[in-house]
């Protein structure tokens, strides 16, 4: 989870200005809870269905092969975040 949270956090909240801190923190965090929430929910929809037919084994194989499908498409996903060249920085209002 820490290799996961923070990058999001800092690329998400560094243009956020100083008096907008607490907003854009809060805002940060109901979204990353509502993601986290709903992809509870799409495994367990995933998993439930196949627990009665396949049994726990069977089930688990299925809903981790998905987890990491989704999880690769993340990762994939993540290169086409805008970059900045190294070294510039958001400006700081006041700095």
């Amino acid at each position: 989870m820490g290799l996961t949270g923070a990058p999001p956090a800092q690329l998400t909240l560094e243009d956020v200005p100083a008096g907008q801190a607490g907003s854009g923190s809060g805002l940060f965090n109901t979204v990353a809870q509502l993601a986290a929430s709903a992809g509870v929910a799409v495994i367990g929809v995933i998993f439930f269905p196949l627990l009665e037919p396949r049994g726990y084994g069977a089930a688990f194989g299925v809903t981790i092969r998905v987890s990491l499908a989704l999880l690769a498409l993340t990762v994939a996903v993540s290169f086409l975040l805008p970059r900045r060249p190294p070294g510039a920085r958001a400006a700081v209002p006041g700095a």
